[in-house]
């Protein structure tokens, strides 16, 4: 996938009740994701292995290669099991 500099990024992991969102990050620069990946893995062979994928290292090698930056983000929550939440 390319990421164009500016745009916002919803980094998730999992599926079905696994499903998580991890953050929100607006991208420094244009990117290839299958290109950065690969060059991670250059630089940390063993998390290419099955079950061995760290997400906060990886994060956290995005910032420091300063492809993103973190932004500060709110979650408003509007329904629950088809029922919206007043409350957010």
């Amino acid at each position: 996938m390319k990421i164009s500099k500016g745009q916002l990024i919803l980094i998730s992991t999992g599926d079905y009740s696994d499903y998580g969102i991890l953050d929100t990050f607006r991208a420094l620069r244009d990117f290839d994701t299958k290109e950065v990946i690969e060059c991670y893995f250059t630089k940390y062979p063993l998390q290419s292995e099955q079950y061995e994928f760290d997400d906060d290292i990886f994060i956290l090698w995005l910032i420091s290669e300063q492809l993103v930056v973190e932004l500060e983000t709110v979650e408003w929550k509007i329904s629950s099991y088809s029922t919206v939440d007043m409350d957010g």
